[in-house]
């Protein structure tokens, strides 16, 4: 069984191929005469903006190089409704909406590498996008608050070649390749996207990091309605990671003074160290047995395997400055095989138009693990003598776990006369998992199976301006929680009220979305009173608010980005929690904007100028609450130089050197903010 889970729907397509014309992939904010057959995060077809029945934010290649955007969390964090910053870094954290949506990132529609195992690489990004809001129906399991897809670079009908040289402060640089061409005429199009990454840290004895990234890709126009790409990535990390502080004596008052944000509460001769590796292969095919029936496949093998040691924070003693700490290895190894296949037909009626979607969705999962606990001697956080040495070691898991899931699902937009749109859709999924410890021996399985749908309207009132509502509702399991049974609890399930105004001006002079929301999740898993150590699924939290995404280009060479958003996310239920507390690191205020302008004419001609600011009101810093992270503003600016194939930029980041947390777990856990970062990049196209 576990060998078919791809061949069955790959099968499918191949028996249907035939020659095609090239088609190129829809822009989720400019929708292209060619894009028809090409999906997009919303719908998965290429519906235009202002008919999406959804909130969508996108983050364009144009915004990732302007900011030199490293990780994901930076790049979404210019989207109305997204918060970032968790507790550990090199990690990318992140909620969307006031839910933790982390294990919620696909990379061109597939899972990538579940939770936060690995930050991934905006170097081969051609965009990003956020669906805000359960995305159940058509993905599956996903984090009510939304979900992040990732769109990689891919062959283009043209030849090009980027090299890219970085520099910047804390030991950072990075050379980068970003190059394309044709071949059997214009039939086929190769593209290499290859970078190598030294990063260094602003905290005290953390050693530099390293990454390789080598991402292929080939496309084969094989004629007039049939494309394959085949999409190749490979990622190589050494990472050395800087943990999280105390609370006390960094953002609360302590009487031993202050503790600087560059403090190191680890060992410096034993470096909070993991090496990670991740190799993925698959396609994305299309083919068009007329121009009104379309199957679209996306198929993903990909492997990743981790070696990782550290010494983390366990509590602060009563004193206020004595940090007991602990030692944690894990190394695991995982595969994934997922395949999504759809059949997209068209049916036109005149003034009515059905996009009818069909699709089912396999995936298959297995994973080992190997953990261990060691101990080591307390640190005096306020005057820190370090040279202690970690262990004795014990072993506390040994883990293997594989998980099956299968969906089907099928979604109607219905179009009226070219400007109502009305979608509806319905998707079943079943997902059984069996996890062995095998120390204990103890085998825990699951088989969890949902139903899901969303209906949503939108009207285009104005060529330029439309509205939407819809409902839409989500389900995840909870695989880490267990009933006295010995089974994983129930999935935890989730709905979305959402209403709101687009704004799109053809000529891309301007563009907004403002959304009002309410989200209700449900069936958390929260302790079982009358069996301690077990779970039952009473748990409720809310989430409502209000989002404004703005752009606008009011003259030639000015372009301007802002986002706001109002977010009360909060317990309504829980046998543990108190009512009432607020969600962990969800700010109620936060608030971004950058803009850019350049030179149109004259001797300076191509000299640009970037400026931006970040702000974020106080947030929770646990569950329950005991304490708050403080609201903070982080300026940020750019230079930039353009002339021809030569372009050049400078961009600082957090120029005021603002000291704050962007995010924490406990008060032990809190994370700090960099400080004043400054990196350079020269770019060549030849």
């Amino acid at each position: 069984m576990k060998r078919r889970i791809l061949i069955v729907p790959t099968l499918a397509c191949i028996a249907g191929l035939q020659a095609a014309e090239p088609v190129s992939a829809g822009d989720a904010i400019t929708v292209q005469a060619e894009a028809e057959v090409q999906p997009v995060t919303a719908t998965k077809t290429a519906t235009p903006p202002l008919l999406q029945p959804q909130s969508l934010g996108v983050v364009d290649a144009e915004l990732l190089r302007e900011r030199h955007l490293v990780k994901l969390e930076d790049a979404i964090r210019n989207v109305a409704g997204v918060t970032v910053g968790g507790y550990y870094a090199d990690w990318d954290y992140f909620r969307i909406r006031g839910f933790d949506a982390a294990d919620s990132v696909r990379l061109d529609g597939l899972f990538s590498t579940p939770g936060i195992w690995i930050n991934e690489e905006t170097y081969g990004l051609e965009r990003v996008e956020v669906l805000k809001g359960p995305g159940s129906m058509l993905y599956g399991r996903t984090a009510l608050g939304g979900m992040v897809n990732m769109v990689s670079k891919k062959p283009k009908h043209d030849d090009f070649a980027t090299a890219t040289v970085s520099a910047g402060s804390y030991g950072f640089g990075e050379i980068g390749i970003d190059a394309g061409t044709t071949m059997a005429d214009d039939q086929v199009g190769l593209r290499l996207v290859a970078m190598g990454r030294n990063r260094g840290s602003f905290v005290d004895g953390v050693d530099d990091s390293q990454r390789l990234y080598v991402a292929p890709s080939l496309t084969w126009w094989a004629g007039e309605r049939t494309t394959i790409t085949i999409l190749g990535q490979a990622i190589d990390d050494s990472i050395n990671a800087a943990w999280p502080l105390p609370a006390t004596g960094f953002i609360r008052s302590s009487p031993h003074g202050e503790i600087p944000r560059e403090r190191n509460v680890g060992e410096p001769e034993h470096q909070n160290h993991v090496d990670r590796r991740r190799l993925m292969g698959g396609y994305e095919l299309s083919h068009g047995f007329t121009d009104a029936v379309v199957l679209r496949q996306n198929a993903r093998v990909s492997h990743f395997e981790s070696d990782f040691q550290g010494i983390y924070p366990g509590s602060l003693d009563a004193d206020g400055r004595t940090l007991y700490r602990n030692v944690y290895t894990y190394e695991n190894e995982r595969l994934d095989a997922q395949a999504d296949t759809m059949l997209d037909v068209r049916i036109d009626g005149g003034r009515m138009r059905h996009d009818l979607l069909f699709g089912v969705d396999v995936a298959y999962a297995h994973e080992t693990a190997v953990g261990e606990f060691g101990s080591i001697g307390a640190l005096d956080v306020f005057d820190p003598q370090y040279g202690q040495d970690p262990g004795p070691f014990t072993e506390y898991t040994r883990l293997d776990a594989e998980s099956r899931s299968l969906g089907f699902y099928v979604q109607d937009q219905l179009t009226i006369a070219r400007d109502l749109a009305i979608t509806a859709g319905l998707r079943w999924d079943r997902i059984d998992s069996e996890s062995t410890e095998e120390l204990t021996g103890v085998t825990t399985t699951g088989d969890d199976a949902a139903l899901t749908w969303r209906l949503g309207a939108a009207w285009q009132f104005h060529h330029a301006a439309s509205i939407f509502a819809g409902y839409s509702t989500s389900f995840a399991p909870q695989p880490y929680d267990k009933t006295v049974d010995g089974d994983t609890v129930d999935p935890e399930t989730g709905s979305q009220i959402e209403a709101g105004v687009r704004v799109l001006d053809p000529e891309g002079r301007f563009g907004a979305t403002v959304a009002a929301f309410q989200i209700t999740r449900q069936d958390v898993a929260t302790a079982d009173e009358a069996n301690p150590g077990f779970s039952v699924v009473t748990g409720e939290q809310r989430s409502r608010g209000f989002e404004f995404d703005g752009m606008a280009s009011p003259v030639d060479g000015l372009k301007v980005t802002a986002t706001y958003a109002y977010i009360q996310a909060e317990v309504t239920e829980d046998n543990t929690l108190p009512v009432g507390d607020r969600l962990r690191n969800v700010p109620d205020h936060s608030v971004t904007s950058w803009a850019k302008y350049s030179l149109q004419d004259g001797a300076l001609e191509g000299l640009g100028f970037g400026l931006g600011a970040r702000y974020y009101s106080s947030q929770a810093g646990d569950l329950p609450n005991t304490f708050e992270l403080p609201a903070y503003t982080v300026i940020d600016a750019a230079l930039y130089y353009d002339s021809g194939p030569l372009s050049a930029q400078l961009n600082i980041d957090n120029v005021l050197d603002e000291v704050y947390a962007v995010g924490s777990y406990n008060d032990v856990y809190v994370m700090p903010g960099d400080p004043l970062t400054v990196r350079g990049s020269v770019s060549y196209t030849f």
